[in-house]
């Protein structure tokens, strides 16, 4: 497993981000709430927070694909945290039990 830092080409670590939340977290939201959080991770306001240095976007890569995606913010800290289930140790697995 690689960690990368992201600076540019955004777009599979927020796709996975997207895919993980329309899964496991989207059924319980409005559909306000879940276009709320697409507009929170939108590639443009993401790629512009990334690059005025707002924040900071990293992924952990198994092959050339992202597998888990955090991000954190100077007076936020961790405000996003994605990880692919079928990366999940069992024993760390809790989702939708």
């Amino acid at each position: 497993m690689e960690i990368r830092k992201l600076t540019a080409d955004l777009k599979p670590a927020l796709d996975l981000v997207w895919g993980v939340f329309l899964e496991y977290t989207a059924p319980d939201f409005s559909e306000e709430g879940v276009e709320t959080f697409r507009r929170f991770i939108d590639h443009d306001g993401m790629a512009s927070a990334v690059a005025d240095g707002s924040c900071d976007l990293w992924a952990a890569f198994l092959g050339p694909a992202p597998v888990g995606v955090i991000a954190a913010a100077l007076f936020l800290g961790i405000f996003l945290y994605s990880i692919k289930k079928r990366n999940v140790r069992p024993q760390y697995d809790t989702l939708k039990k």
